[in-house]
């Protein structure tokens, strides 16, 4: 039986999928034989559930399928493994080793400890600080997350916030824009800052964009980045362009694709 096939569809509810052949063979396989094989997982991909999960067979992606005698003497899958999927390149860190890589390259966080942090999380959501207590190692994805959790400490712990998370903004697609025009500018220091246009034509990226050619204009060396984030939201990091592009280029955060700042 040949080995290379592609997987035509797969029923998620029934737990059966059909292969099919250049020649046009068709063949069904089980759940059973499904395998990863060299293929590993992420954390997201393992906490996606459905249909679409990574984890199951996917329609239309090569596979290698190992073959084996039925009792009824018919050929039938044994194995089937992906074979086109590329391995991940994303690295992960644990908190501490994230807090760390964080110090070091942008002077950020400086003297926070992971028990501390998580100490202070609880304060906010303990059910978030539980989920980060395993210990498990996370991706630039993840602590973005952790990183609209700490700008949301300004509301429940206002002093811990000034000290260690006063570099980061954060709100959703519908931004409150007298916060925004309070706090963007104070965060990038400027002495004249840009009002926000209030007729709802500007988006909170737009907004953070001009008050970044401001502090350019300033003379300042901050820049508000922003963070790749699946969802509505939107999280800001205050740095240096060295400090962001080195946190970047070390895997600790993901950059969004659209620049919040053209200027240099």
């Amino acid at each position: 039986m040949p080995t290379e096939w592609r997987i035509r569809e797969f029923a998620h509810e029934r737990g059966f999928g059909v292969l099919c052949h250049a020649s046009g063979e068709e063949a069904i396989f089980n759940i059973d034989a499904w395998d990863l094989g060299q293929w590993k997982p992420s954390r997201k991909d393992v906490a996606t559930s459905g249909p679409g999960s990574p984890l199951l067979p996917q329609p239309g992606e090569s596979v290698r399928v190992q073959w084996k005698r039925s009792a009824s003497g018919r050929n039938v899958p044994k194995v089937v493994q992906p074979t086109g999927r590329a391995p991940s390149t994303r690295k992960e860190f644990t908190l501490a080793q994230w807090i760390k890589g964080v110090q070091e390259r942008s002077q950020k966080l400086v003297g926070v400890t992971a028990s501390a942090l998580l100490k202070v999380l609880a304060g906010l959501d303990e059910d978030r600080a539980q989920e980060w207590r395993d210990g498990e190692p996370r991706d630039a994805q993840e602590f973005a997350f952790l990183l609209m959790d700490l700008g949301h400490l300004v509301q429940t712990n206002p002093a811990w916030s000034r000290t260690h998370a006063g570099w980061i903004y954060t709100d959703d697609h519908r931004w409150d824009r007298r916060r925004a025009g309070e706090h963007v500018p104070a965060i990038l220091g400027l002495r004249s800052p840009p009002e926000p246009v209030s007729d709802g034509d500007e988006s909170l990226s737009e907004y953070v964009a001009r008050c970044n050619t401001a502090a350019a204009s300033e003379g300042t060396d901050l820049r508000l980045e922003e963070l790749t984030l699946d969802g509505d939201a939107h999280v800001f990091v205050a740095m240096t362009r060295p400090a962001f592009a080195a946190l970047v280029a070390g895997g600790y955060l993901d950059a969004n694709g659209a620049s919040s700042d053209p200027s240099p």
